[in-house]
C-alpha cells in the first residue's frame, strides 16, 4: 500500500509553500516599485497643488485688502431704516 502525496509529509503541502514563496519572491520588486512610483506620483502631486494655491492666495491678497479699503463700500446711512417682520401665510 502506497502513501497518499497529499496526506504524506511534504507532498502537495510543500510543492504549493515552495510555489508561493516563488511568486512572492518573483513578483515583490515590482510591486514594492508600482507603490512607490504611486507615492512618489502622490507627494508630485501634493506639493505642486500646494504651491499652486498658495501662490493663488497670495496674489489675491492685494485685491482682498483693496477691496475692503476703498470708500465706497461703506455708505453711511443718515436716517433710521424700519423693518418689518413678515407675517406667516397659514394653508386654508
Amino acid at each position: 500500500m502506497t502513501a497518499d502525496p497529499i496526506t504524506r509529509r511534504g507532498g502537495i503541502g510543500r510543492i504549493l509553500g515552495v510555489g508561493a514563496l516563488a511568486c512572492i519572491a518573483c513578483c515583490i520588486g515590482p510591486i514594492l516599485g508600482l507603490l512607490s512610483a504611486i507615492g512618489i506620483a502622490t507627494i508630485a502631486g501634493t506639493l505642486t497643488f500646494g504651491f499652486a494655491g498658495l501662490a493663488i492666495a497670495l496674489l489675491a491678497i492685494p485685491v482682498v485688502r483693496g477691496h475692503r479699503r476703498s470708500p465706497n463700500c461703506s455708505t453711511p446711512v443718515d436716517h433710521e431704516v424700519t423693518m418689518v417682520a413678515p407675517s406667516i401665510r397659514r394653508p386654508d
